[in-house]
């Protein structure tokens, strides 16, 4: 239990609450006084701490007596089941102890969590009080919830005077924990080896491992405690035992880089080879944490320097990939094999050039590491360094032999992924040392293609200068693994089609300064301008529109760039369109125009800039209403198709532009039959109107007219009808 707070309660008034801070404070005479006024001696504040308890937690034994004296219930507990007797033991309090012992106090009463007043008194040091317990016949081996006992626990603080205390009194020095401890594992954990010494010698079991097998040997050597792993080892213990995951005592210490410790279980005869269930051993650990002095143990003591792990990954391969080179070094002057590949058939080299590792680099390639050995995707260690921009890696790569157009598995060159990844300065390296430009992907993409879709402006300069053909297409082919088969599709976007796309407008200015087509098309039939116009990219599309690109071509289903861009309702680049003269009425295959379709899609602002350039508000269409069917029906004009989706906007910029509201498809179904059919009211209401309107002036029209005029059939004059 926490040591109780007062300070809240002696803002009471009761006398109980008097009585408690008396006793507290080991004022004596008050609490005479109290009880003497009849005040309940056990009176308990909210945490459930009696008068008795306070005396007894501050150690004040006349008190504590006294209240003995005046029928204090010496086993009332406070709320966490601690009863003045443990408070006392737990603090030390030698003198208040023997007075509740004196008095009858439960020696063995256990707080919520299991723990006696000699459990407690030996977790804290209080030699004294043990013995006071032990001789009041205490259970020196009750444990509290977690399986600790007495023993234990005084064995984790490191006091030996009570270890053997508590030995003297048969404590069980093989008792375990919930998790499998004993007091020897816990002890040499801690590394208190005067405690292991009088476990051992009282018959500790010195290989007695806990849940997971780790043994005393096992934790004292990953802790590093040489004396307590010598100790261990003179008694007896099994220098190879593995915990459940395999590790041995050599294995943890030599991970830890416990010099000392390694030398000692050598020593003993630990094999040095023996690995743990992945298949890393001593040397392969100790390579990973750049334990060099270990190394150098395990080396002369014999560890295999090839061994590999379940991932055929060596202790060379692991220290490269770290980037430990003076561990490469040894490693290296062991004799270790330096083109040994991991299951994916990554080298050491490959590893440390794709990681930056500059210095293991220079030793494996001086140590005459194939420089040209791919992984199993094809990547190249060049390949690998160009991707992630280590330009001084690539150098040594390629004064060392690098195969500078080496492909992989889908054909990508290193410059390909520098290109990718937009590293200029790789890209530089790569093109001086005679990389091919226009060596392609098995899909047929290039490095400036690549580099023009992901909008690296300095990547696609510098290829263009390098002499890259800019209008080379990417073809969209099938393969079988790497093997070439017949194309499937080809789609024949350009560098110029796909930075318009992605409105990369620096790249689409160089591309088009190169001699890019601007009005090459892809197999559907877009073209760079209709992709930046589906895109949005007006500026893009100014840019195509000043060098000449068709503004009025169409796509193989016959959609123009202002087709395109009303349906996508890019109002930016509808406005450059007109500005640029597009025709406004050029329909699309199933004859929707511009206006149809951005009507039918409720854009309304594009549907205001294409009605003020004077596109045709009555022109009827086909409309497909099942897609990828032959049923068609026919007649619909913008209005009908915007008031069957309900776009009252749109619906009224169409009327106030003179749409007639009265046209039917050819199905007879009026605008107003077709918003009602869907229940769009307020469209139908607006229509009404409209009609309403519309036969009223046609009305008006009508009585207005002057005399009619009629023809007399013989001498073709005009004359007044009666």
């Amino acid at each position: 239990m926490a040591q109780i707070e007062v300070a809240s309660e002696k803002t009471q008034s009761d006398l109980g609450s008097q009585l408690f801070v008396s006793a507290f404070d080991g004022k004596g005479d008050a609490v005479v006084q109290l009880l003497l006024a009849g005040v309940d001696v056990n009176w308990a504040t909210k945490q459930g701490a009696t008068s008795l308890f306070a005396a007894a937690q501050e150690g004040y034994d006349d008190v504590a007596r006294l209240l003995i004296d005046s029928g204090a219930n010496i086993n009332q507990c406070a709320n966490d089941n601690a009863a003045p007797l443990f408070i006392a033991a737990q603090k030390g309090r030698t003198d208040v102890v023997a007075s509740l012992l004196e008095a009858g106090a439960m020696i063995d009463q256990t707080s919520n969590d299991g723990r006696t007043p000699l459990f407690t008194s030996a977790g804290n040091g209080h030699s004294a009080t043990v013995q006071l317990l032990i001789d009041a016949r205490a259970n020196v081996n009750q444990a509290k919830d977690s399986g600790y006992a007495p023993l234990s626990i005084a064995a984790m603080g490191g006091y030996a005077t009570v270890v053997q205390q508590l030995l003297d009194a048969d404590a069980n020095v093989n008792a375990r924990t919930n998790n499998g401890r004993t007091p020897l594992y816990i002890a040499a954990q801690g590394g208190f080896d005067a405690i292991v010494h009088m476990l051992v010698m009282a018959g500790a079991d010195v290989n007695q491992g806990a849940n997971d097998e780790a043994t005393p040997l096992f934790i004292s050597a990953q802790q590093g405690h040489d004396a307590v792993v010598r100790r261990l080892i003179d008694a007896g213990a099994v220098v190879d035992a593995p915990c459940d995951d395999g590790r041995t005592p050599l294995f943890t210490s030599a991970g830890f880089g416990h010099t000392t410790v390694v030398a000692m279980l050598i020593a003993a005869g630990a094999n040095v080879n023996q690995p743990r269930n992945t298949g890393f051993a001593p040397l392969t650990i100790a390579a990973m944490d750049n334990r060099h002095d270990v190394m150098k143990l395990l080396l002369a003591a014999g560890a295999d320097v090839d061994h590999t792990t379940d991932a055929h990954e060596t202790a060379l391969f692991i220290a490269a990939q770290k980037g430990h080179a003076d561990v490469v070094e040894l490693l290296l002057a062991a004799g270790a094999t330096v083109d040994l590949s991991s299951d994916d058939q990554r080298t050491p080299l490959f590893t440390s050039a794709g990681l930056g590792r500059e210095a293991v680099v220079r030793l494996l390639l001086a140590a005459g590491a194939d420089v040209n050995q791919p992984k199993n995707s094809g990547f190249a260690p060049l390949t690998i360094a160009a991707m992630d921009g280590h330009d001084s890696i690539v150098e040594l790569l390629l004064a060392a032999g690098a195969k500078v157009n080496h492909t992989t598995n889908v054909g990508a060159t290193a410059l390909y992924v520098a290109a990718e990844k937009g590293r200029k300065v790789v890209a530089e390296q790569l093109i001086a040392a005679g990389a091919n430009t226009d060596i392609c992907l098995h899909d047929g993409s290039t490095p400036l293609f690549i580099a023009a879709q992901k909008g690296h402006e300095d990547i696609v300069r510098l290829l263009l200068d390098a002499g890259a053909t800019v209008d080379m297409p990417f073809e969209v082919l099938r393969y079988c693994g790497s093997r070439r088969q017949t194309a499937l599709t080809q789609d024949e976007r350009t560098p110029l089609f796909t930075s318009a796309g992605f409105g990369h407008i620096e790249i689409v200015q160089l591309l088009i300064a190169a001699g890019a087509n601007v009005n090459q098309p892809k197999d559907t039939g877009l073209t760079p301008l209709i992709i930046a116009a589906m895109d949005g990219h007006a500026e893009v599309v100014q840019l195509l529109l000043d060098a000449g690109a068709d503004i009025d071509h169409q796509s193989n289903a016959k959609e123009t760039a202002l087709f395109i861009a009303a349906q996508k309702g890019k109002d930016d680049v509808v406005r450059v369109l007109l500005a640029a003269g597009a025709a406004i009425d050029l329909s699309s295959a199933d004859e929707r125009t511009p206006l149809f379709t951005s009507a039918g899609l409720g854009h309304d602002a594009v549907v205001r800039l294409l009605i003020d350039a004077g596109a045709n508000v009555n022109q009827p269409k086909n409309v497909c209403l099942v897609p990828k069917s032959e049923v068609f029906m026919s007649g619909y004009t913008p209005i009908a198709i915007a008031a069957m989706d309900g776009r009252h906007k749109v619906v009224q910029q169409l009327l106030d532009a003179g749409a007639d509201p009265t046209l039917c498809n050819n199905d007879g179904l009026s605008p107003r039959d077709l918003a009602q059919a869907r229940g769009h009211k307020f469209v139908v209401t607006l229509l009404d109107t409209a009609i309403e309107f519309q036969q009223r002036e046609s009305s008006n029209v009508h009585d207005d007219k002057s005399d009619s005029i009629a023809i007399d059939p013989e001498s073709r004059e005009a004359m007044p009808v009666s």
